[in-house]
């Protein structure tokens, strides 16, 4: 027989370094024990029974009286409605156990209308003997819950066993089994509609007294029992203290190491992120600093041009002025010089007329014969008394026009 439990139950069947499943293994002798050990992803445990019927139903009580004495059991409230409600075994708390039973075996336990479940449960008085519709996680198996005391867990595993082995084949055991995942089991019963404080295990009020007070008749079968937060930690922490086994440690370590690495990858993360921000803010300060001299160094640069090229129009208006003005003096002194040129032309030109007159003149009285050479002497003293006066009156600066353009003078 298989049976599936959540992790943290598994813990509780293995113990410390395997010493309660040792326990397990020596108290029902010609029967073989065998749990799954995946610590790395959580997975649901499966525990295998293999045996005769009677073998293995007392393995499956055992398992319950382990369980109720460590502490751990089930809350059920009383069930109200139905047949056999007065013949369920209270006498000690509740323990659920969980088969994997292939799904054409399943008809078998049903039987028609569900006659045969439920005179299973009466006749055995057992709290909840279930069967779930749905396969788990697609496989072939279907989830056959069990819920009760030891021994009225004992009874119903004789009867599911028989009922099991009459109609179980070869084909049906080499189906495909349950693959264990993690929270696979959990998740499935909360598809069903079964509430978490129902799924696992719990620590009882008073640990270790392996008894507990029967629920009161008077509670409603649907409201689960109040529990406070405070009660629900603390028996999260002592079913945590007692499911300390070997590969649960391993685990824990493991996932520690696992945690520590992440916070330091973490840190270092962080620290690098900080890094590189003050990297990219220093070279952001550093290049609006370069920017900022560029552009002042650009500006002094642009002031200076401007003031030279200033400097530059003012040299090449003041020399383009200054070539003005020398040209109009040069052209004005040549213009003086020329004028003064024509006067003086003009000047020497009368006085070589009056020259050339002169020599004429003298030539022409040379000439004569020598009878009248009286007469041109005596002309000859008469002009030169005649441009002695001439030249006397033009020495006084009053020459008259008529007076030398006259004929007398020839």
């Amino acid at each position: 027989m298989r049976c599936v439990f959540p992790y943290e139950d598994g813990g509780i069947i293995i113990g410390l370094r395997g010493a309660h499943l040792t326990k397990l293994r020596q108290s029902v002798p010609g029967v073989e024990w065998r749990i799954s050990n995946e610590t790395n992803d959580r997975q649901d445990r499966i525990l295998a029974i293999r045996g005769t019927v009677r073998l293995v139903a007392q393995a499956f009580c055992e398992l319950a009286e382990h369980f109720i004495s460590q502490g751990m059991h089930v809350e059920y409230p009383p069930q109200l409605r139905g047949r056999g409600n007065e013949e369920v075994d209270t006498s000690k708390p509740f323990v659920p156990i969980r088969l994997l039973i292939p799904h054409k075996s399943c008809g078998a336990i049903i039987g028609q209308k569900s006659e045969t479940l439920i005179s299973t449960r009466v006749d055995c008085a057992a709290r909840r003997v279930y069967v779930y519709r749905e396969r788990i996680a697609e496989s072939r198996e279907r989830v056959v819950e069990i819920v009760g005391t030891p021994q009225s867990i004992y009874r119903v595993m004789v009867v599911l066993g028989g009922q099991v082995a009459r109609t179980l084949t070869n084909d049906q055991q080499e189906s495909e089994p349950y693959a264990p995942e993690r929270d696979g089991l959990r998740n499935f019963l909360c598809k069903q509609g079964v509430p978490r404080t129902r799924i696992g295990l719990e620590s009882l009020n008073q640990p270790g007294s392996g008894s507990a007070a029967p629920p009161s008749a008077t509670a409603d079968p649907d409201q689960e029992p109040s529990r406070d937060g405070a009660s629900r930690r603390r028996s999260r922490s002592a079913s945590a203290a007692r499911s300390r086994s070997p590969a649960s440690e391993r685990s824990r370590s493991r996932s520690r190491s696992r945690g520590r690495d992440r916070r330091s990858t973490r840190h270092n993360r962080r620290q690098s992120r900080s890094r590189s921000r003050r990297r990219k803010h220093r070279s952001r300060s550093r290049s609006r600093s370069r920017s900022k001299r560029r552009s002042s160094g650009h500006g002094e640069r642009r002031h200076r041009s401007r003031s030279r090229s200033k400097s530059r129009g003012r040299d090449r208006g003041r020399s383009r002025s200054q070539g003005r003005n020398g040209s109009k003096t040069k052209s004005r002194k040549r213009s003086r010089s020329r004028s003064r040129s024509k006067r003086r032309s003009r000047h020497n030109g009368s006085g070589r007329d009056e020259s050339r007159r002169h020599h004429a003149s003298s030539a022409g009285g040379t000439a004569g014969d020598a009878s009248g050479s009286g007469r041109g002497e005596a002309m000859q003293v008469d002009r030169s008394v005649a441009w002695d006066g001439i030249s006397g009156m033009a020495g006084d600066g009053a020459i008259d026009q008529p007076a030398l353009n006259g004929g007398s003078w020839m």
